[in-house]
């Protein structure tokens, strides 16, 4: 985005080469319609508002499409953890499980 100083400074040299082209008409002779700045004004609001509004529908259905895979692959998840013993990464615990010591004994035969 332009700073509002460099707005400014570009929005007063656009009117100044109007300005320039209007006063070089009237040199010539040459009929000039001088541009209804209302209208104008209008128009450049109209752009801006439409900008704003195609870029929030194109954050809203991209973001959109990313939140819904999302979504299912969590029910999806949930489903699979249900249905079976299935454990997710997130359920194994990072260090294996202590072993509980045996309560039968085997006894090898000594040779």
């Amino acid at each position: 985005m332009i700073s509002d100083l460099e707005f400014d400074s570009f929005d007063s040299e656009v009117d100044q080469l109007f300005r320039d082209a209007v006063a070089e008409a009237n040199e010539r002779g040459i009929a000039v319609n001088v541009p209804d700045e209302a209208r104008v004004e209008r128009i450049v609001e109209k752009a801006m508002h439409e900008a704003v509004i195609k870029d929030t529908a194109t954050f809203f259905f991209r973001s959109f499409a990313a939140a819904l895979a999302e979504l299912l692959v969590a029910m999806l998840r949930a489903f699979i953890e249900r249905n079976s013993d299935v454990k997710v990464s997130e359920d194994i615990p990072s260090e294996p499980p202590l072993r509980k010591p045996s309560t039968t004994t085997t006894h090898s035969k000594k040779r």
